[in-house]
């Protein structure tokens, strides 16, 4: 167990990240999870389960399990382009959207339709996040100012797990991702490698597929 490990933690049900590994063992751990009261719990390392990190070469076999996609967007002080997206099963086994800008709650966007998550699928086997796992190349010389923009990304299915986060520089794919969601109807709109993709006014986007 150490920092930035995906793990599914027990008294959730749910699913996080590791922030921080103490010398007793006990971990600080961020939740992934839409509905969750707290935004991190500290668990006695066992009571973590850690997922397998995979890379590139085993991310199809994660993404034909999927049980969790996240993808965080921070802009610095322009908090109405930040913004959170979810994509995890309900008790239906079926996928379900949820997003948030600004400092807003999480909201239930869609269940995805087959043609929807198909379409999510795809544009997720393009992410090439292996050598993002620890901040990539943002993480020497990054763009620390208070408007940069920062990213972090989770994937857990089937027990494999694959993560990255950086700052001011986009994945490979995560362009073509954010076209995906937008057609998909998430208010978020790309605006390029400087900036990525920031949150739109939600009344003007298109509503998510639904079944």
């Amino acid at each position: 167990m150490q920092r930035d490990s995906l793990v599914h933690v027990a008294a959730t049900g749910g699913y996080g990240s590791v922030f921080e590994v103490d010398d007793k063992g006990v971990c600080e751990v961020g939740l992934i999870d839409p509905c969750a009261d707290d935004y991190s719990l500290r668990v006695p390392a066992h009571a973590l389960i850690e997922i397998e990190s995979v890379g590139r070469d085993q991310l199809d076999e994660l993404l034909d399990a999927l049980a969790l996609f996240h993808l965080g967007v921070r802009h610095g002080i322009r908090t109405a382009k930040s913004f959170e997206l979810f994509v995890g099963k309900n008790e239906e086994t079926a996928l379900e959207l949820w997003f948030s800008s600004g400092i807003a709650a999480p909201k239930r966007l869609a269940e995805l339709d087959e043609p929807s998550e198909q379409a999510l699928l795809a544009a997720l086997a393009g992410l090439d996040l292996d050598p993002w796992l620890h901040g990539g190349r943002s993480a020497a010389g990054q763009d620390v100012s208070l408007e940069g923009w920062s990213w972090s990304l989770e994937l857990i299915g089937g027990g494999k797990g694959s993560s990255g986060f950086g700052r001011g520089v986009a994945p490979a794919g995560l362009a073509a991702l954010c076209v995906t969601l937008t057609e998909l109807g998430v208010p978020i709109r790309w605006e390029g490698g400087a900036t990525g993709p920031v949150a739109v006014d939600s009344e003007r986007a298109e509503t998510a597929t639904r079944r």
